[in-house]
């Protein structure tokens, strides 16, 4: 009898446990979409000041208000958000949180994002929004361009679809431009993919800020009127469900006689220490109207 007696203490201890884990991280999940929403909330009301403040100290030391509001109204589920599903939820402590939602504008536009947050004086701050790029579709927009190329690069490992009228050439071992054929529309646009090494196999860089910390560097001695307009994490999502993540950088800048703007893309494997920088460049003038087709093509990129 004493025996049973332990036993069932015992039980009674672990679920007593489980349930107050279980309280704990309900109230923890409560309390981390409750931040979300009400950051949302000021954006559906134009509210830009407030929403920032809900971000973190260390999310407003890496991001201005500027860039901020930028981001926000580059993405209509963000900025004009209807509906949020929140899809998975886990924290690693009292202190820590990540939220995987997706977001809903009242064009059918969905956004799937990965929030990560952390506690403040005791109050939860949204520390990055992870922004799954080529995951974002609209229900009442056109099909894609159909993309019926497709280049490989086996030793880069990966592999990227483009229009029938555009080629494809490599300057050299690590780099590909696709760019519509002479003559066309869109031999005005490229598509640049470099792939650069890590540092623990001869490169330079170790980390995607330090990478981008240089190429600001290097935009600034070789170009003009630079103008930095948005910069943010992003992730990208292989056919296999796994996920690549980075940042993004969309700048206008003048070179030569030309007004360019270019979206770009600096992405870290996960499994070995290369870098791969997306790069989808236009002339001011016509960056909007070749927008779809440049998403298009990123969104054929398999890297394996």
């Amino acid at each position: 009898m004493k025996l049973i007696a332990k036993k069932s203490l015992w039980i009674a201890v672990i679920t007593l446990l489980l349930i107050a884990a279980a309280i704990s991280f309900f109230y923890t999940r409560e309390n981390a979409t409750t931040i979300i929403n009400n950051q949302l909330a000021a954006l559906r009301a134009n509210d830009i000041k407030k929403a920032y403040s809900l971000t973190s100290q260390d999310f407003q030391r890496s991001t201005s208000l500027e860039n901020f509001t930028n981001v926000t109204n580059h993405y209509p589920p963000l900025s004009h958000n209807v509906k949020t599903q929140f899809t998975q939820d886990q924290a690693s402590d009292q202190a820590q949180a990540k939220v995987t939602a997706v977001l809903y504008d009242e064009n059918g536009t969905t956004l799937p994002v990965e929030y990560h947050l952390i506690k403040e004086q005791n109050q939860w701050k949204i520390k990055s929004i992870l922004i799954n790029v080529n995951d974002m579709t609209n229900k009442n927009k056109p099909a894609n361009p159909i993309l019926p190329n497709t280049y490989t690069d086996k030793n880069n490992r990966f592999s990227i679809s483009y229009p029938k009228n555009w080629d494809d050439t490599q300057p050299n071992k690590g780099s590909i431009v696709l760019r519509g054929k002479k003559g066309t529309p869109d031999f005005q646009i490229s598509i640049d993919i470099e792939t650069i090494l890590g540092k623990k196999i001869g490169g330079e860089f170790s980390t995607v800020d330090e990478f981008i910390t240089d190429l600001k560097t290097q935009y600034g001695k070789y170009t003009k009127n630079i103008q930095y307009i948005e910069e943010a994490p992003i992730a990208i999502t292989q056919a296999d469900g796994s996920k690549i993540t980075g940042k993004y950088l969309i700048f206008t800048y003048n070179y030569d006689q030309y007004s360019l703007k270019q979206w770009q893309i600096i992405l870290l494997r996960h499994d070995d220490p290369i870098f791969y920088l997306w790069a989808f460049t236009a002339p001011q003038n016509l960056y909007d109207q070749t927008l779809p087709t440049a998403k298009a093509i990123l969104n054929s990129w398999d890297i394996f």
